[in-house]
């Protein structure tokens, strides 16, 4: 009894500390622009703010540019493990969508990896 008590705590932490950071994290510029007005700023305050912004926005832009350049690395090491398990024709066709022959035809925005490819869990 006790182990499910703290499996289900571990549980519910676990969820809760995830949908925290998740709403941390894709809430924060549709609350910051609902903020701004309701703070009811003097224009000095407002020309502070944009200060700070500015201040802070080269290295918001290059921290999202190394998280990009992380996820892309990540995703090649990802899609080259999934090749090497590949029969030969199979890494023909792949290499194809890779270069971007199919993909064209599937769109440019497509993903190259489906979120589930029918593997059971």
């Amino acid at each position: 009894m006790n182990i499910q008590r703290t499996l289900l705590t571990i549980a519910t932490l676990g969820i809760a500390t995830t949908s925290l950071h998740a709403q941390s994290t894709t809430d924060r510029p549709r609350a910051k622009a609902a903020m701004w007005p309701a703070l009811g700023l003097s224009e000095s305050q407002q020309s502070r703010v944009k200060t700070i912004h500015a201040k802070y926005a080269g290295s918001v832009k290059a921290a999202q540019q190394q998280a990009k350049d992380s996820a892309a690395k990540i995703n090649d090491t990802e899609l080259a493990e999934v090749r090497n398990i590949l029969t030969s024709d199979q890494q023909q066709t792949f290499d194809s969508y890779m270069t971007g022959k199919k993909r064209a035809k599937r769109g440019a925005g497509a993903r190259l990896m489906p979120v589930k490819i029918g593997i059971p869990e």
